[in-house]
């Protein structure tokens, strides 16, 4: 940790982060499958834990969106948003195997309204490869309207040679590619080094890729390693509520060996600039 860190002095005694900006850019709502979420996981509790640490804003995808039901899901992250418009902002989660002049009638409404903070594709849960054709439609409305996307994965064929999360960013430099759960590796946990190497590689100098760091593991130094490899201007925070505690997930980035500025950095002014929140 480090010792003269303000922000680390302000999680040892409890106190909100009232007087910072923090942006949760990578949160849900609802109940999961044989899945513990905190709280009953509806937009009311969502808010009380933003309150419990002082995040500002969240940006959601109901869980039913990224599974079963694309289109009721999104119907929920509009009531969100609608619901509390100062604190929610909601994803547009597509699912590619439905056709997409039928979902971009809804991201065109979302768009006009001001209210789209991004796509946000779950290709694991919906079956299908980040270099699939049938993503096509979307990273091209992304590309034309400067749009972020949010994917728990970029897999795939490799783009031009490359890594798809670089590839695709290549291809598509007006849109915001952003990989989840950096921090993590989901089918060797022994092996997340080596997904961190391959991901800060395909992120380093590369202006519209991010890294974000939610997930339930964070291995010592790991966070302060990523931001070594590719900058805390790439990093970017997000708490995967309801299937965790918000605190948790605030607390390992004030109690970091970061100094306080690469903090904000990653727990908000990051992705402020990203998604265009509060005038940054």
């Amino acid at each position: 940790m480090n010792q003269d860190s303000v922000l680390a002095e302000k999680c040892w005694w409890g106190e909100a982060l009232t007087d910072e900006l923090v942006i949760d850019m990578h949160a849900h709502l609802g109940p999961w499958l044989a899945f513990p979420v905190v709280d009953d996981g509806s937009v009311e509790s969502l808010v009380r834990q933003m309150d419990l640490v002082g995040i500002d804003c969240t940006l959601v995808s109901p869980h039913v969106a990224i599974g079963p039901d694309w289109q009721e899901g999104n119907r929920q992250a509009y009531q969100a948003h609608k619901q509390f418009p100062d604190r929610v902002r909601p994803y547009f989660t597509p699912n590619p195997k439905y056709p997409w002049a039928q979902m971009e009638v809804e991201t065109d409404r979302w768009r006009e309204e001001g209210i789209l903070a991004g796509f946000k594709l779950h290709p694991a849960v919906h079956g299908y490869a980040s270099t699939d054709d049938l993503c096509v439609p979307i990273y091209e409305y992304a590309n034309e309207h400067s749009i972020p996307i949010l994917s728990h994965e970029w897999k795939g064929e490799k783009v031009e040679g490359q890594h798809p999360l670089r590839g695709l960013a290549q291809r598509y430099p007006n849109a915001t590619f952003i990989n989840a759960h950096s921090a993590m590796n989901w089918e060797d946990p022994q092996g997340w080094a080596q997904r961190q190497s391959i991901l800060t590689a395909a992120a380093a100098g590369q202006d519209n890729v991010y890294l974000d760091i939610t997930g339930s593991v964070m291995y010592y130094g790991l966070l302060e390693e990523m931001v070594n490899r590719i900058g805390a201007e790439h990093v970017l925070f997000g708490t995967d509520v309801p299937f965790l505690d918000g605190r948790a997930q605030v607390g390992r980035i004030l109690t970091s060996r970061l100094t306080d500025d690469q903090k904000r950095l990653v727990l908000g002014r990051n992705a402020a600039r990203v998604f265009g929140l509060f005038g940054l």
